[in-house]
């Protein structure tokens, strides 16, 4: 053997050796990153849970503030149908300042009764005070939704609390001048401008200032005599509410059917009596500007027509900003509005505690030094993949003995972790999307639009659609070329269906908007025989729901509602899941389900008709699961956490159909 070979076998012992320990520090680096990454999902699951403590206990306080905030501030009257006998005296504590109590109203004694005892609450309320002066509040905006018992009570109600002694506004102020007011003074409240160009409501709302009669007044009645609002006979311009903000009485119980159908905001005399706290806020502070009130003097704000409780939230911007001493009290109507007025408003002032949770004392795990890879890094400077340096990629990829072994670990490396070049591809088409890609709907997580992969087998020719034709729908919101009149349609045929684009050119069904609707329908818990049933049910938080309009993952929506680890799902039992963070296990506790109304397609010559608002009724639901559609739930955020309206068919992902194509559904 000569030199030259004995060198030869020497080398290739010596890259042996040396490949062989690669591989051992490999596999070190590999373990180390495992534990790391371990560690610290252990970390963050621990500092989360730090977090939701400081939560839930920054929530335990917050609520036995809101409590006790009622129990001083606020009277509750309810007028109830049935005589019931119910004082309720709540204790306040020992800086308390006012006594509150729960009065029920007799229907045989409209207001008399309740009267003498909610004197004796305000006298309780004014114990430390020499002199109360009384603001009554009734938004008779729409006499049509105030029930006659709860009118005729609170026309007495105000008489005896300001004298001592219903379609139109002409029949309300015939029923307060029956009780002797001065109805000479008006005001208008101001709106600046609509939110929304169809919207109705006048920007301007008539009020009347009622006082008592001159030879009746008493001296906290001249207070007023500087108010702004009787002076200027106008508030300062208010922000008119949207009509999708306005808020539902409804029923507090968890097994209660869903109130409504649809998600179409309120309309007519609902909407136009829904003024909104910016309105009041405008109204009060108008009140009060220019108003000398005395240290000793209780201001006691007696709203007779709460409604949704927009003047009780003006009330409490007001005693929060407000060195005055004051007092509310609600004249609700029945027992339903007492229970969600207090539900939904002690709800809301728990929503305003501190959120700011104290920094944790844990130690985050810092990455360990690798033997032989690289980390991968995000934008963040956070490791997220392990990788082989540019060193060993030249020395082993082509290397004569090694460089297949070598290809096989570096390719086990990428299926494990992913590779550096789409890390920096992801981090590049982010930041290109954060200034002008398409977000998907779904945007408050952060996730981007999907494109549907279509085989070419999915596509046929519009001549190629096999089955007898049933229905043929355009797609209103498809994407297509400008300038283009053919239109993307949905088409059914016996026994499959499709997409079919009838343009020139490529167009597309964007990801997340609605291909179809199941029309007009009701809630019921008693699945009808013979006729199209859809359960609500979710069963994993890796689904989308629409909101407003919008298309969100459901896991962001539950993470943004959720206090102090808790949420809630109307039907639902919400666990979190455990070692993972603000995410939760779904399971359905009671069973409703949507039943669409029956004969609401229209036919011609036999044949239906079918729109967009109720496609869906064209196949059974089933059908509707394809790998580019989807049931899903249209869903509102109520009390009683996230409620369903009703089902609808969605998109999946981008269906990007080339010109005279048809993509068939399956």
């Amino acid at each position: 053997m000569g030199a030259a070979s004995e060198l030869d076998v020497c080398q290739k012992n010596l890259d042996q050796k040396t490949f062989e320990a690669m591989q051992s520090e490999v596999e070190w680096d590999m373990k180390a990153f495992e534990v790391h990454r371990s560690n610290k999902e252990n970390y963050l699951v621990s500092v989360r849970n730090q977090q939701l403590q400081h939560e839930k206990e920054l929530l335990a306080d917050a609520r036995k503030a809101v409590d006790a905030y009622f129990e001083q501030y606020v009277t509750r009257l309810q007028y109830l149908r049935v005589f019931l006998q119910l004082n309720r005296t709540l204790r306040p504590g020992p800086e308390s300042e006012a006594e509150a109590s729960l009065r029920v109203w007799d229907e045989k004694d409209a207001g008399v009764v309740a009267i003498a005892n909610t004197k004796t609450d305000i006298a309780a309320v004014s114990q430390r005070h020499h002199t109360q002066v009384s603001v009554v509040f009734a938004n008779y905006t729409a006499p049509c939704l105030i029930a006659a018992n709860h009118f005729t009570a609170s026309i007495n109600l105000m008489q005896h609390v300001m004298a001592e002694h219903p379609e139109n506004e002409q029949a309300v102020m015939k029923s307060i001048a029956n009780i002797n007011l001065v109805t000479d003074h008006t005001f208008s409240l101001v709106f600046d401008d609509r939110v929304d160009a169809r919207d109705e409501r006048p920007l301007n709302y008539h009020g009347r200032l009622l006082m008592v009669p001159p030879v009746h007044a008493t001296p906290p009645q001249s207070l007023w005599k500087k108010s702004s609002l009787l002076v200027k006979g106008r508030t300062n311009p208010a922000k008119q509410l949207p009509a999708g903000q306005m808020l539902r009485i409804e029923m507090i119980d968890q097994s209660t059917l869903p109130s409504v159908t649809g998600d179409i905001p309120l309309k007519g005399a609902a909407k136009y009596a829904q003024l909104g706290k910016d309105a009041c806020s405008a109204l009060v502070s108008s009140l009060f500007e220019n108003v000398d009130i005395p240290s000793t003097m209780l201001v006691h704000l007696l709203d007779l027509v709460p409604d949704v409780g927009n003047m009780w939230q003006a009330f409490v911007q007001l005693q929060q900003t407000s060195n005055h001493a004051l007092h509310y009290t609600a004249m609700l109507p029945d027992a339903t509005s007492q229970e969600w007025f207090e539900t939904t408003h002690k709800s809301l002032l728990v929503d305003q505690r501190p959120k700011q949770v104290p920094a944790t004392a844990l130690v985050e795990p810092a990455a360990p030094p690798l033997k032989r890879l690289v980390y991968g890094k995000d934008d963040n400077d956070v490791p997220v993949l392990l990788s082989f340096s540019e060193v060993d990629i030249r020395k082993w990829c082509s290397h004569p003995i090694f460089k297949d072994e070598f290809q096989t670990l570096k390719q086990q490396l990428a299926d494990k972790y992913g590779t550096l070049e789409e890390l920096k591809a992801a981090a590049k088409a982010q930041a290109k999307a954060g200034v002008n890609k398409r977000p998907s709907p779904a945007g408050s997580s952060g996730s981007q639009a999907k494109k549907l992969k279509i085989e070419d087998s999915d596509l046929v020719g519009l001549d190629d659609m096999k089955g007898t034709l049933l229905q043929e729908v355009p797609i209103g919101n498809a994407v297509r070329a400008k300038g283009e009149t053919e239109q993307v349609y949905f088409v059914l045929r016996d026994g499959a269906m499709y997409i079919c684009n009838k343009t020139s050119q490529s167009a597309t069904v964007l990801q997340h908007v609605v291909l179809a609707a199941f029309g007009r329908g009701k809630w019921t818990q008693t699945p009808k025989q013979g006729v199209l049933n859809i359960p609500f049910e979710l069963t994993t938080t890796d689904d989308v729901v629409m909101i407003d309009n919008k298309v969100l993952d459901l896991k962001q929506v539950l993470k943004d509602h959720q206090r102090a680890g808790e949420v809630m799902v109307a039907y639902h039992k919400t666990t979190p899941k455990p070692g993972v963070t603000d995410d939760y296990d779904l399971k359905k506790e009671h069973n409703v389900v949507f039943l669409p109304e029956e004969n609401q397609v229209p036919q011609e010559n036999g044949v239906p008709k079918y729109t967009q608002g109720n496609l869906a009724l064209a196949v059974t639901p089933s059908k509707w699961e394809t790998k580019g559609t989807g049931l899903k739930w249209t869903c509102r955020w109520t009390v009683t956490g996230l409620t369903p309206v009703r089902p609808l068919v969605l998109t999946t992902a981008d269906i990007v159909l080339p010109a005279q194509k048809a993509l068939l559904l399956s």
